[in-house]
This record gives structure tokens, sequence and C-alpha cells, in this order.
């Protein structure tokens, strides 16, 4: 058996493979924690978040995109998830809030100023709260 393997489910704080960035795909999970993630390679090509009576923080600011667009689902139940982006990229919010609350904190972009990688966010939040700056 390999000495660094680990017998049974992950314990509580302790950071498991879920909230680690493996490759372009950013997967991070925070159950009763906190999880603060990036992309290991720098690279960006989308993600799922769940935070569970915890916190998500994802930086994005020194990524770039793999393809034109990437989508991050989001799940918050009594947690709260903030991604901060590039002011660069455009950012389209499909979310759905029950007793929670969605907020858009990005700059606005000026009209016309071409193409520009999209960062497409959905998901539920529930008594809980997402943030995108």
């Amino acid at each position: 058996m390999d000495k660094n393997s680990q017998d049974g489910p992950p314990r509580f704080g302790a950071q498991s493979e879920s909230n680690r960035s493996d490759n372009d795909f950013v997967r991070a999970n925070a159950i009763l924690s906190m999880c603060k993630s990036k992309p290991n390679s720098g690279v960006f090509d989308g993600g799922e978040i769940d935070a569970i009576i915890g916190g998500v923080e994802l930086d994005l600011r020194h990524a770039a995109m793999k393809h034109d667009t990437a989508r991050i689902n989001v799940y918050a139940l009594f947690g709260g998830v903030v991604i901060l982006v590039p002011k660069e990229w455009e950012v389209s919010i499909q979310v759905s809030a029950i007793l929670g609350g969605v907020d858009d904190q990005t700059a606005p972009q000026p009209a016309g100023g071409g193409a520009r990688p999209k960062l497409v966010v959905t998901g539920k939040v529930i008594f809980g709260g997402f943030v995108v700056k």
C-alpha cells in the first residue's frame, strides 16, 4: 500500500483533492470551513464551487481563459462565495437566490470594446451570498 494514500473519507479541516485546482478546471468545496483557491496552471477552463456553512474565495485575477467562454457552477447553502475576476472579463451571472444575495461588483465596460473573455456563472444560493468582483 502506498504510504501517501489515506484510508477513509477526508477529515474536516483537512485539504482534500476537491479543494485543489488541478489542471485548468477548479473544484472548491467548503463545508464548515473556508477555502481559497486559484488555478495552478494560470489557465482557467471552468469550475464547480460548493459552500455549505462555509466560504469559498476563487481568485482568477491572474488567470487566462483557455477558451473564449468558461463556466462556473456555484452552490451556497448558509455559506458564501466570492469570485475575483480580471477587469477585462465579461461576466454573466445566472445564479438563483432563495433568501440570499447575488451581487455583481464588476466595473461596467464601455460598449464596442471588442471581444472579451466571458465568464458564465450558474447555480443556487440559499440563505447565503455570492459576489463577483
